[in-house]
């Protein structure tokens, strides 16, 4: 097997993309990555973030380029978490990650990134091999942006997908409802 088939197997599994530190868990050296680059097999996204030419691009490349920019322990989370399920009608104008790391690269203003110090991992899952907060935490965290219908609408749809259970629903609509009566002033 040759390190342009291994590389083209972890890109398969990453929507396209690879980081030299993926490279190294496939036994390929990361030098190889800037050969197949200088090659053309290979495009060079940023620093430490390369895309394989032959995986077609897919609706979810730039997500994962995005969490390859941002660092390791870096997750999708907000809207962009609800945008890929097509819940509550969001439409992300950045990429969110959220990490738990201070990170010094030069992002794109297509990536929005947010500084936590601690991520709850219990509120972390994969979706199709993206790292990302789960869809209830996104409901959460994009509660005060979403108009009351959309929020209850995106929980309806997150549990009719089976993204969320009843009780989940049920407290994405409390947090409306609370929302709802601080805003009206009745709390």
């Amino acid at each position: 097997m040759t390190y342009r088939e291994d590389l083209w197997r972890v890109a398969v599994e990453n929507h396209g993309i690879i980081t030299p530190q993926q490279a190294e868990n496939a036994g390929v050296p990361s030098v190889e990555l800037r050969k197949l680059a200088a090659r053309g097999a290979l495009e060079h996204v940023a620093r430490g973030v390369y895309r394989h030419l032959q995986v077609p691009f897919d609706q979810k490349t730039d997500l994962a380029a995005a969490l390859a920019r941002v660092g390791p322990e870096a997750v999708l989370h907000g809207e962009t978490v609800l945008g890929m399920f097509d819940l509550g009608y969001v439409n992300p104008v950045a990429v969110q990650v959220v990490t738990p790391r201070r990170v010094r690269a030069d992002l794109p203003k297509t990536v929005r990134m947010t500084f936590r110090a601690k991520i709850n991992l219990n509120e972390v899952t994969n979706y199709d091999n993206l790292p990302a907060t789960t869809v209830f935490r996104a409901l959460k965290d994009c509660a005060p942006r979403l108009m009351t219908e959309r929020l209850r609408g995106a929980a309806d749809d997150a549990l009719k997908k089976d993204l969320i259970d009843r009780k989940e629903r049920l407290a994405v609509y409390e947090l409306a409802r609370h929302r709802d009566l601080a805003l009206a002033g009745v709390e």
